[in-house]
């Protein structure tokens, strides 16, 4: 279920056609009211939100869309959901994706092409992880109390790296071993997908659920993870993301 929460009927009209080109059998719905979208978000499960920067700014004279963004990231439920920003000046998007954490931007004027591959794209994300997620491939193996774990690629969010240990963290658990181990299982990682964003860390894109110019906000993960501006060029390449 999809919620367009954008005050201008024509952009509204444009992005629930858009959504339905790429989701053909999704529910959507359309608000105009922050008061009405965030209570309907509370009440509802939404798999995903577009929101334009300032949402119903012609009747509430408040920039509703930012904060509404900023208030669906504070509930548990929405702390990883996929949310699209449109924003109406393309020279905008740096400062408005700043703390935003989306996972993409459109910019007006609406390109419905553009918007379907996007849309598109968000779904093929959540396969691409399903099936990672299912995959017989191991990472490594690694004892641990006296039994041994398999690690799959898919269940693997991010590796982290310092001068004596390499950690590696799934959903559920954390995995600490010598850092001499490092380079070949950051070798494999990187075969499947994996992309360095700052010096010490790797992180498989299709757990990111937003970032901005400086974060990313990983799916399974209480923390955000720091964003070099090095490690945004290879994000930008391998995962698509529009900065």
């Amino acid at each position: 279920m999809t919620m367009i929460f954008i005050y201008d009927e024509k952009e509204a009209s444009i992005i629930k056609k858009a959504v339905q080109l790429a989701f053909p059998f999704e529910k959507i719905t359309i608000i105009c009211d922050y008061d009405e979208a965030l209570k309907a978000a509370l009440s509802g499960e939404y798999d995903m939100f577009v929101v334009n920067q300032v949402g119903d700014l012609h009747k509430s004279g408040n920039v509703t869309g930012i904060k509404f963004i900023r208030k669906l990231r504070r509930f548990e439920q929405y702390k990883y959901t996929d949310i699209v920003l449109t924003a109406d000046y393309p020279d905008s998007i740096y400062i408005i994706n700043q703390g935003l954490f989306c996972c993409d931007i459109l910019s007006a004027p609406i390109d419905i092409n553009k918007a379907v591959e996007l849309f598109r794209f968000i779904i093929g994300r959540r396969r691409s992880l399903a099936l990672k997620k299912r995959t017989n491939e191991i990472v490594l193996t690694f004892k641990r109390y006296n039994h041994t774990e398999f690690l799959h690629p898919g269940n693997i969010i991010i590796t982290e790296k310092n001068e004596r240990r390499l950690t590696i963290c799934t959903g559920s658990n954390r995995y600490s071993m010598d850092v001499r181990r490092a380079g070949d299982i950051v070798e494999r990682l990187i075969n499947y997908g994996f992309v360095q964003v700052n010096r010490s860390e790797y992180v498989n894109p299709d757990y990111i659920a937003g970032y901005n110019d400086k974060e990313l906000i990983m799916i399974g993960l209480n923390e955000t993870i720091h964003v070099t501006a090095s490690g945004m060029g290879r994000l930008s390449d391998a995962f698509n993301i529009n900065l």
